[in-house]
């Protein structure tokens, strides 16, 4: 018989692999059944290890809004409202 499922470290996987494929924290939420305040938690957990290098490795638009001082064009304010990166 197999160990239970750990629920917390599948919704952290969830959600890892949600950040990784780029969608915002709405969209993780939304898409692992958790909340945005858990999903900024685990983006600030591993934030703090150094875990997630740059936003911008993390980013799908490429538009490179997620830095300080990053692109504020107006297809990087469109394309970047709402996500956790983008300062």
């Amino acid at each position: 018989m197999s160990a239970p499922a750990r629920p917390a470290a599948n919704a952290t996987e969830r959600v890892l692999a949600e950040i990784r494929a780029g969608a915002t924290v709405p969209a993780v939420a939304r898409r692992t059944g958790t909340s945005e305040v858990f999903v900024k938690t685990i983006l600030d957990h591993f934030d703090r290890l150094g875990m997630l290098g740059s936003a911008a490795s993390l980013c799908s638009s490429d538009h490179g809004a997620c830095s300080p001082g990053g692109a504020q064009t107006e297809a990087a304010k469109i394309s970047c409202a709402g996500c956790a990166f983008a300062r």
